[in-house]
């Protein structure tokens, strides 16, 4: 399949989903509402991977490169931190109930400049 993913990026998508609803103490509302929000953003992601990952050496655009890195180095892991702070901090589910907002009114994180 030359078009699949790697691992490691269905793996960060997986442990996105997983968050993501526990972030949310499995409030499925919440839960969707946050993957509809991020999903877009990992699909723009797997788009990019897929094409660096296609093209052959010396072939790569390095703006899509430098976007990819980007995402995978800052976008990626600081949502990913949100997620599970919110899941580890407060035993009485205060920072749940706090990302269960933030997931209604926040904005979908910007796309990948290409």
């Amino acid at each position: 399949m030359p078009n699949a993913l790697p691992p490691s990026f269905t793996s960060l998508y997986r442990l996105f989903l997983r968050l993501s609803s526990a972030s949310v103490l499995h409030y499925q509302p919440a839960k969707l509402n946050l993957i509809a929000r991020y999903r877009p953003a990992f699909e723009e992601a797997a788009k990019l991977t897929v094409l660096v990952e296609s093209t052959g050496p010396g072939k790569v655009d390095p703006i899509a490169v430098n976007a990819l890195r980007t995402w995978h180095e800052q976008s990626a892991p600081e949502f990913l931190s949100v997620m599970f702070h919110a899941l580890t901090c407060h035993p009485s589910g205060q920072y749940a109930l706090v990302t269960v907002e933030f997931g209604t009114v926040s904005r979908s994180p910007p796309p990948l400049d290409v």
